[in-house]
């Protein structure tokens, strides 16, 4: 989708409270993305990382002694006031350049546009030192959360919810934008819930969802995306293509 959503008007100051609460709640539900993201990314002893769009404390507990700045495309009064988030752009205003060892976030670029994701990947080589690494995870064109996201939420969510995402083809963009090392793969990264009822308020709260009753969401989502009951646990399929790449 070229025209995808604005990320201002799909994220709300009460949908950002939600996502920082829920972080910090509920921080093993989403736990496999970011582990997934620090496998691919590979930095080494990084001294200064730049977290954006950042999830609150999952960056921090994964980099632990790491000096990591956390910023975002929209931070809310009240997210700025008690998180102390930084507010930056695809062009990454008061961000300084050659400044960050790495950049790594979840999911930074599905509501920007073509413009927005050139932006994106020409800042991000402005902000970084020589040899800094840009790794993120996105959702993939096509995949069951791509379609989970544009249908289900989009209709049932008060904001919708229509993104523009990507595939492997996306490593030809981040190599004309002067980055080096490019590499993409799709992984795995199941969401895992400790009963159906942590499972429909974390939807119902993370996406902003209209009320429905918990068997109607479970069955919703069982359809989109599937769901897996063992060991006591809910286990919810989600995936994301990693990207990693080198400023040379």
């Amino acid at each position: 989708m070229s025209h995808p959503q604005s990320f201002k008007s799909r994220v709300t100051p009460c949908l950002a409270e939600n996502y920082f609460s829920l972080m910090r709640d509920c921080p093993h539900v989403r736990l496999n993305e970011f582990i997934e993201l620090k496998d691919f990314a590979k930095l080494k002893s990084p001294q200064k990382v730049l977290d954006v769009p950042t999830e609150g404390v999952m960056m921090r507990n994964l980099y632990p002694g790491v000096d990591i700045d956390q910023a975002d495309w929209v931070v809310p009064d009240v997210i700025s006031q008690k998180y102390m988030h930084k507010e930056t752009d695809f062009k990454f205003k008061n961000l300084h350049a050659c400044h960050y060892d790495a950049i790594v976030g979840i999911a930074p670029i599905h509501h920007a546009n073509e413009t927005e994701k050139s932006d994106y990947l020409s800042n991000s080589f402005r902000v970084l030192k020589s040899g800094g690494t840009l790794s993120f995870g996105e959702v993939e064109q096509g995949s069951k959360p791509h379609f989970f996201l544009d249908e289900f939420v989009h209709l049932n969510s008060a904001n919708g919810h229509q993104g523009a995402y990507l595939d492997q083809s996306f490593n030809a963009e981040m190599t004309a934008h002067g980055f080096s090392e490019v590499a993409s793969a799709f992984r795995p990264c199941p969401w895992i819930f400790d009963s159906r009822n942590q499972l429909t308020y974390f939807f119902t709260k993370f996406f902003g969802l209209n009320q429905m009753e918990g068997e109607d969401l479970i069955n919703q989502v069982k359809q989109y995306l599937s769901i897996e009951e063992r060991a006591n646990k809910m286990i919810v399929e989600w995936g994301l293509r990693y990207f990693r790449a080198i400023k040379t």
